[in-house]
């Protein structure tokens, strides 16, 4: 989920194909998995074409920062911003987990063991963290300017 418009940031916010999965329903995306696509480094190769533009918000998908290449590409150009929230804000916010792969199944379960692996890494690649729980996307946005 998207938290903020390009125009409240005053950029062009670009997705990558991770955050396409959830957002387009193109139906190629939907025969694939999260872990393909990365297995496939497209999403690398779509951060390195993406971080030589000037001017953009990438938003990315959760797993991104995880290939260090991927923090690197995003530093050498701007900054990562961790919109950090509790795992219960993010079970409400995904509910069952439907279209999203790493989710199926038991959605609480993975979703929590995700954040138990995932928060650290975020936090060591974040320039700058926002803690979004009981925020308005506009109250984040307002803070992201």
């Amino acid at each position: 989920m998207q938290v903020f418009s390009p125009r409240a940031v005053k950029r062009f916010t670009i997705p990558t194909p991770k955050s396409l999965i959830s957002t387009v329903k193109f139906p190629l995306f939907s025969k694939i998995s999260a872990k393909d696509i990365s297995d496939l480094e497209l999403e690398t190769e779509t951060v390195r074409a993406l971080s030589g533009l000037d001017g953009v918000v990438i938003a990315t998908g959760g797993g991104c920062v995880l290939r260090a290449e991927n923090v690197r590409l995003l530093k050498s150009k701007g900054k990562i911003i961790y919109l950090k929230t509790l795992p219960e804000t993010l079970l409400r916010r995904v509910g069952a987990g439907s279209g999203r792969p790493l989710l199926s199944g038991d959605a609480e379960g993975k979703l929590f063991r995700l954040y138990a692996e995932r928060a650290p890494v975020y936090e060591a690649a974040a320039d700058f963290t926002v803690e979004t729980d009981g925020l308005s996307p506009e109250k984040i946005t307002e803070i992201l300017r």
